[in-house]
């Protein structure tokens, strides 16, 4: 009796925490479990409607940001703040937004010219800080392919990069099959059903009671083989759902002799809601109904737990909503001309806030998979990529609840941790909402101090150049602050420091905002190009007399029309000496690098940040190289006679080896000279040792100065001073001892830099495999026949310098400035070659009372269909879409 009233408790408990009804405001003035979890709930969903399906490298991706608490399931305000992410295909974060969410909604873009270096199938994502505490199951994931610029204006054929040998991220191996239990496990002695993967076929075998039972045949494509099971459970309990029925789910629950006469309980969760339960005594089996009009639309979680709370099995399964799309997408434009006015009338629900996209059909390089609908009711509670989530909302007959059902049972995944719900299992350190822009972390003393943590005066001071802000906050009792700041734009400078009786250097002051979910590996359907199909396309049937003006335009344009201004053209020599920015390194290099972000990265944890060489070598498999090498690089180019010993004679003008180091020298004179009599500043060490990528030799660009080459080897078979009569011409000497003569690098200027040690010298990091490079760089046939790679390193300025301690000198991003999508007017202008692919996007569409939406934009030059797509929730949180 104990026992059943115990769990009558913490069921009655779990009603009020999770029922409809508390979650409106119910009193909430209960035991810690109550407010633990009124905190901890509700989740929050994000879905990002694109402007387009594909992009080429140049064009700017425009989207609208929706944000839904689960609780209510309406557009919501407990995030303030969306961070949007662009996920180059090896995993690095090549982009990343700052929005400013009001009411759930936001609007954002993202430029694709410096982000992107190698075209490819990236990653768009979007999280709030919140979301994470679910991994990144619980946030929004898009690929989306970025193809090379087109060869001339118009021309949208989509090309994609050869594939880099660079590429840091490995490709996840194929599973050649997989096996997933239903209720999450199996049991000994217990009938189940287990739903595979194998070689891309999908299905469900029905494994009957037996004891020992290790493996199964199964058939696919009418060839049979076994494949061993999972290991089972000596005790527990199997759970099996018939989703497919009209009227209820059927649920039959098996229990293990260890488990019979135990009190046991069930609940059906939505949204973090418990919809239904039901306590039990358990027997061998028993079988349990619930009606299926009580399930909400979408994803819905069934779970078997203890008195305790502990979670012994769990299943999910899915409704198809029954309610149509309420918004209608009207063409009022009867002839659609080039550079021509188009009309649309949208009807909605009154009050709808919505997305409006017009693309040119002909322009679309990629097919669009989903929508909001699909993603807030389906794809964000299923781990994992859905190749058609349109499939799963087209009917509710058994045909597509059989398939629903088993991808619900393959890829499911716990959004709702019911452990976690239930206060059977602690929850680790919990990422919080961002209801406004703060500065938080953890103070931590230094070693050798005795510093306290506790009430300690933490201070920040912010600039962008026209403004300053100082903010302070005091350390509770673990030494955590938190800085609230005012809603701040675009980027800031930061110093930020702690004092403890007018001293700071006592204190490392990490800062926690390093909370980016790990990039996913995209499934092979998601890196390929999606054929577009014809859904959502406008057609216009042109008369013959329009057909006339489009031929006649079309015939024309290269004579009336005025042409475009082309705003960045590509540079086909190099003058490395001169430019200052890292334009030319973004468009020839593979490989792109924040070492900004990674270096405070680690200062926000309280590390030292390591060397340059260290990091390179631990984050890509691809470099190696001698640290401690690196390290003398350093040490020599700071006291030059540390590099070679005095009598070592120098080739003018050539590259020959002494010792560990080659040469180059820039005076030539056609003589020789010792090392007294030539500055040290005119020559290069050019090294055997240090980094290397693949292999084969680094040439240095720093600041887009040549500065040196790592594990270059142009060594000859005999020492240079073994050789030398310095009472003979020198040439004649190596010539006839067979010395090679390498060629001169008259193209370089002299060096003005160093090479980069630290990583926190540094701003950004550029690496291209483009072998003939170097050759333009170096000028030199020697140095091009061993295939160097070339590393562009961009370093701050007074790098090399020491930091001040106590004092962290960082930045802060703010806000994302909000821009606007310019449409042409052509009601001013004359007509003009036009190739836009996205001909109008509207984030910032509602409807009025009525429900009556009105557009107007410009035609390109040469649209004839247009794909449109219009995504929305209404004032009551049903997600529309046009169609």
């Amino acid at each position: 009796m104990k026992t059943h009233a115990s769990l009558l408790k913490f069921l009655y408990v779990l009603l009020f925490l999770f029922s409809p009804a508390s979650m409106q405001g119910q009193n909430t003035d209960n035991n810690q479990q109550t407010a633990k979890w009124k905190n901890a709930l509700p989740q929050e969903k994000v879905y990002l409607h694109l402007d387009n399906t594909g992009y080429f490298k140049g064009e700017t991706i425009w989207f609208k940001a929706y944000v839904v608490r689960t609780d209510t399931e309406k557009c919501g305000n407990l995030s303030s703040v969306l961070h949007v992410e662009l996920v180059s295909p090896k995993g690095d974060v090549v982009a990343h937004k700052k929005l400013y969410i009001t009411h759930g909604i936001g609007a954002g873009n993202i430029t694709l010219d410096n982000a992107v270096l190698p075209t490819g199938f990236y990653e768009l994502r979007a999280y709030t800080r919140y979301m994470t505490n679910w991994s990144m199951n619980a946030c929004f994931s898009r690929i989306i392919p970025i193809f090379r610029e087109p060869r001339k204006e118009g021309d949208f054929t989509p090309r994609l990069d050869t594939e880099t040998k660079l590429t840091e991220a490995e490709t996840e191996k194929e599973e050649k099959h997989a096996f997933y239990p239903e209720g999450g496990y199996l049991v000994k002695g217990l009938p189940s059903r287990i739903a595979y993967i194998i070689k891309g076929n999908r299905g469900i075998v029905e494994l009957p009671a037996s004891v020992g039972q290790k493996s199964v045949e199964i058939n696919i494509n009418g060839s049979s083989r076994t494949y061993n099971l999972p290991q089972a459970k000596e005790e527990g309990i199997s759970l099996m759902v018939d989703a497919l029925r009209d009227d209820s789910l059927a649920m039959d629950i098996w229990a293990t002799a260890g488990i019979l006469d135990k009190e046991l309980g069930y609940a059906l969760i939505h949204s973090g809601k418990v919809l239904t339960s039901h306590l039990f005594k358990t027997q061998l089996h028993q079988h349990y109904s619930i009606a299926r009009d009580i399930l909400p639309d979408g994803v819905s979680q069934i779970t078997v737990f203890d008195p305790e709370g502990g979670a012994l099995a769990d299943r999910f399964v899915f409704r198809c909503p029954e309610y149509t799309d309420s918004l209608e997408i009207r063409n009022t434009t009867t002839t659609l001309l080039p550079c021509g006015k188009v009309t649309m009338d949208i009807t909605s629900t009154p009050y709808t806030s919505m997305s409006f996209s017009a693309m040119d059909a002909s322009s679309v390089v990629n097919g669009k998979i989903g929508d909001i609908k699909t993603w807030m009711l389906l794809g964000s509670d299923i781990r994992g990529y859905i190749a058609n989530p349109e499939y799963y909302f087209e009917s509710d007959d058994a045909e597509h609840r059989k398939a629903a059902d088993l991808l619900m049972m393959i890829q499911g995944w716990r959004r709702y941790d019911w452990d976690m719900m239930s206060g059977y299992k602690k929850p680790e350190s919990l990422q919080p909402y961002e209801s406004k822009l703060a500065i938080d972390g953890r103070l931590r003393a230094r070693k050798g101090t005795k510093a306290k943590v506790a009430g300690v005066k933490v201070s920040a001071t912010l600039s962008d150049g026209n403004e300053n802000i100082g903010v302070s906050a005091v350390t509770d009792s673990t030494g955590y602050y938190v800085l609230v700041l005012p809603d701040l734009q675009g980027e800031w400078s930061l110093s930020i420091s702690a004092y403890e009786k007018g001293i700071s250097d006592k204190y490392i002051i990490p800062i926690n905002r390093h909370f980016s979910p790990i990039a996913r590996h995209p499934e092979a359907f998601e890196a390929t190009q999606i054929p577009k199909g014809d859904l959502r396309i406008h057609h216009w049937d042109l008369p013959e007399e329009d057909e006339e003006v489009w031929k006649k335009f079309l015939d024309a344009k290269g004579t009336t029309m005025r042409e475009l201004t082309v705003k960045h053209k590509r540079l086909d020599n190099f003058d490395y000496s001169g430019f200052t920015d890292e334009r030319d390194a973004q468009r020839t290099s593979q490989i792109y690098y924040d070492c900004e972000q990674a270096v405070e990265e680690y200062l926000d944890r309280g590390e030292e940040p390591p060397y340059l060489t260290e990091w390179l070598t631990s984050k890509n498999k691809m470099f190696t190289g001698n640290t401690p090498a690196d390290k003398a690089i350093w040490a020599a180019i700071g006291d030059a006679h540390n590099m070679v010993k005095a009598d070592t004679i120098f080739l003018p003008g050539m590259i020959f080896d002494v010792g560990d180091l080659t040469y180059f020298d820039w005076k030539f004179n056609g003589d020789y000279r010792s090392y007294e009599d030539i500055a040290p500043s005119y020559w290069i060490p050019v090294w055997r040792d240090g980094l290397e990528i693949n292999g084969r030799p680094v040439v240095w660009m720093v600041n887009n100065l040549f500065c040196t080459i790592t594990n270059l080897n142009l060594r000859t078979n005999t020492s240079v001073y073994d050789i030398i009569d310095y009472g003979k011409p020198i040439r004649e000497q190596l010539t006839a001892r067979g010395v090679r003569r390498a060629p001169t690098i008259a193209r370089l200027s002299r060096p003005t830099v160093d090479v980069p040690i630290l990583l926190e010298d540094l701003k950004s990091l550029y690496i291209s495999e483009d072998h003939n490079l170097a050759y333009q760089i170096t000028k030199s046939t020697d140095i091009q026949s061993t295939s160097p790679y070339v590393l562009y390193c961009y370093a701050k300025q007074g790098y090399g310098q020491r930091k001040v301690k106590g004092i962290r000198y960082t930045s802060y991003q703010g806000f994302d400035p909000v821009e606007v999508f310019q449409t042409e007017d052509y009601e001013q202008l004359p007509p003009m070659n036009d190739f836009r692919r996205t001909l109008y996007w509207n984030p910032n569409l509602w409807t009025d009372k009525d429900g009556k939406a009105h557009i107007e934009f410009w035609n390109n030059s040469t649209c004839t269909n247009m794909i449109i797509s219009a995504e929305g929730v209404t004032d009551d949180g049903k997600f529309v879409v046009g169609r």
